[in-house]
């Protein structure tokens, strides 16, 4: 089996936090996980797998949390975009439930929720259980919107037949961006556009490497991209910023790591006006 490692996606992103104007909420309780990513596979999951998710509540006051569980998928940017259970098509759907359906917690106190995973096809879901706070009374003579933050451990049952490959599917050097009238101080950065596609059913963790060069072989520079994150049968674009450039053609060689032994490599020339 392999090591779980190559799906750690960053404590930022794998909280899966995010932020809605709420008009009738105040800004939400802060909660800690014991873990936010639960890791499954198919032969796991031939019976119901159930794991325990300790929720701790680091604020000074109460807070009660609605238990909920949801879709997630990826969108063209790799941002996490949320919805409802069964919208994705890799949806876990009614597989995956989350017990209790609530919570309170005093200031300082911990509770476990335990999430059980039933049994299914072996192709592969996933799912997030969503840890969301309760209305809560707004302060008097509050206006205007709120957020809400909400904390989720996101559910991976791996396929049984795993398939893993990766596609760089185009290179460009888009223009950048105008410079607003009245601006001051330097151009914006140029990104280097890399259109990538997860053609197997395993999400990908991405590390990207750029070597620049001039036309004639000269290398410039070597650039090291943000990691980024795929889901299965998915496309995206990566930018990666580039040093300034004066005008000219380059040439542009992008290797993506993504668990295997090698990379993914496409060589584009790229030309600055």
């Amino acid at each position: 089996m392999r090591s779980l490692q190559a799906w750690a996606v960053g404590a930022a992103a794998v909280q899966a936090v995010v932020a809605a104007a709420v008009l009738a909420r105040p800004a939400a309780a802060q909660v800690a996980l014991s873990t936010y990513e639960v890791h499954l596979q198919a032969a796991e999951v031939r019976r119901p797998a159930t794991r325990v998710v300790t929720v701790r509540n680091d604020e000074r006051t109460p807070v009660t949390l609605r238990v909920l569980t949801e879709d997630w998928v990826r969108d063209s940017t790799g941002q996490n975009v949320f919805s409802a259970v069964g919208s994705a098509k890799a949806s876990c759907r009614d597989r995956i439930s989350a017990r209790p359906a609530s919570l309170t917690l005093a200031p300082g106190a911990s509770a476990p929720v335990t999430v059980t995973v039933a049994p299914g096809a072996e192709e592969g879901c996933w799912g997030i259980v969503v840890l969301t706070p309760g209305a809560r009374p707004r302060p008097e003579g509050s206006r205007g919107p709120s957020l809400e933050s909400r904390t989720g451990v996101k559910i991976y049952v791996h396929p049984a037949r795993p398939v893993r490959a990766l596609a760089i599917n185009a290179v460009t050097l888009p223009d950048p961006p105008a410079p607003r009238p009245g601006t001051v101080g330097p151009p914006p950065r140029r990104t280097l556009a890399v259109l990538l596609e997860n053609r197997g059913n395993e999400h990908l963790k991405l590390g990207t490497t750029i070597e620049l060069r001039t036309a004639g072989g000269q290398l410039l520079a070597t650039i090291r991209g943000e990691d980024a994150y795929l889901t299965p049968a998915a496309a995206r674009v990566l930018r990666v910023p580039l040093p300034a450039l004066s005008a000219g053609e380059y040439e542009a060689k992008v290797s993506v790591g993504y668990g295997e032994a090698a990379p993914a490599v496409r060589t584009a020339r790229v030309r600055v006006r």
